[in-house]
């Protein structure tokens, strides 16, 4: 008997496990890395609730944009350390400010990636940057059903799939609930991160307190930099490591992200966010790009205009498609991709990544080497041309 989605469509999202009311429904770790829901078929009742809310069976109802906006706070001591142009930040500080109860991704002390709740200030610091793997969602589902039931505002933020999962199961008591979903490329099992979030703790030998991503500082963005006690003990260009590149190549996602409904310019939120990559005349060099699908999703941006720190740039729905190539489709499909799971199931994560990863890095390197040595056979050239500009 299959109560839920097959485990190569399942979110992974556990709204069945907060639902069932005989706690038979346990998120596990599958063979694959995955976490996926394990039914313990002695204890289960057959009261159906789980099927009925699982996002997996369902077919979304998705709704275009009325808005399309690049964004950036305006003080760069306020934007410091947001990944782009600290949208989720100023969300979270407007929500917060109206005594709302706000939720977003933190890693916990053993480098599992979760979503919590905060109601100040203070406790969203780790909300703050991008994290490029799998976020449980553990019991928030009840938290926010009974945050609403007693009146109390909610905004959740979190991928396209989780405020789905979340929408399915509150159905139509979702009064109070603002959601934004983040416009996502994929993410991987959270078994492949945290084995290797765990190998390099043991080659550092220290313990891992902090995980960045992404930086604002210099401009440099998309670096893994690891923190042991405010200390950067590792620091490395996105191509360059072993997680982080199969990340940007699209290579270790689950299965399910390939196939991504959500993964289209018609979105499943309130306002959806993003890096906007396309040209613009805010005077910074990295923006947000905020897509506005809702009424009560243009109340809340009407106000944020009104009341922060921000500047916004008016776009159209074909600059935002051009410039973000997952609003046009999801991330396509490696070649290698089940040849690499079953090789990943029977040697786990470092030695598949050596094997199917570490190509990418290589291949990297010989572009570099090529783009040096093109520049050295072209600069006699070049110098030529200046000196007869010069006559």
């Amino acid at each position: 008997m299959q109560l839920l989605a097959s485990s190569d469509k399942c979110y992974g999202c556990a709204a069945c496990s907060n639902v069932c009311p005989k706690k038979c429904i346990e998120m596990r770790n599958n063979e694959y890395g995955e976490v996926r829901p394990v039914v313990d078929l002695s204890s289960c009742v057959s009261c159906g609730q789980c099927t009925k809310i699982c996002a997996a069976l369902k077919e979304p109802s998705l709704f275009e944009p009325l808005d399309i906006y690049a964004m950036t706070i305006r003080d760069k001591n306020h934007k410091k350390g947001c990944a782009s142009g600290g949208a989720a930040r100023l969300f979270y500080e407007e929500a917060l400010a109206n005594d709302a109860v706000v939720f977003g991704c933190d890693f916990d002390e053993n480098y599992i990636l979760r979503m919590r709740s905060a109601s100040e200030i203070k406790e969203i610091e780790g909300f703050r940057s991008s994290k490029y793997t799998f976020c449980r969602m553990d019991q928030c589902y009840n938290e926010i059903k009974d945050l609403l039931q007693r009146n109390i505002h909610v905004l959740f933020i979190g991928s396209s799939c989780q405020v789905y999962a979340l929408k399915c199961f509150l159905g139509n008591n979702q009064n109070g609930l603002l959601t934004v979903d983040l416009i996502c490329h994929g993410v991987p099992p959270e078994g492949y991160f945290y084995e290797y979030l765990k190998h390099q703790s043991s080659l550092l030998d220290k313990k891992i307190e902090k995980i960045k991503f992404r930086e604002d500082e210099k401009n440099e963005d998309f670096r893994l930099r690891l923190y042991s006690k405010k200390t950067c003990i590792y620091d490395i260009y996105a191509r360059e490591d072993l997680f982080f590149t199969g990340y940007v190549n699209y290579a270790i996602f689950e299965e399910r992200c390939y196939n991504c409904p959500f993964a289209n310019l018609k979105r499943i939120s309130d306002i959806s966010i993003g890096d906007w990559w396309g040209p613009s005349q805010l005077p910074v060099s990295k923006s947000s790009l905020i897509l506005v699908n809702s009424k009560q999703g243009q109340e809340f941006i009407r106000t944020i205009m009104l009341h922060s720190d921000a500047l916004f740039e008016l776009h159209t729905l074909q600059e935002a498609i051009k410039y973000n190539e997952q609003l046009r489709g999801a991330s396509p499909l490696p070649t290698q991709y089940f040849e690499m799971r079953k090789y990943y199931k029977e040697n786990g994560f470092m030695m598949t990544s050596k094997k199917y990863i570490q190509p990418y890095i290589k291949s990297y390197h010989q572009k570099i080497r090529n783009q040096k040595i093109r520049r050295l056979v072209l600069f006699p050239f070049r110098v030529l041309r200046k000196i007869k500009r010069g006559w």
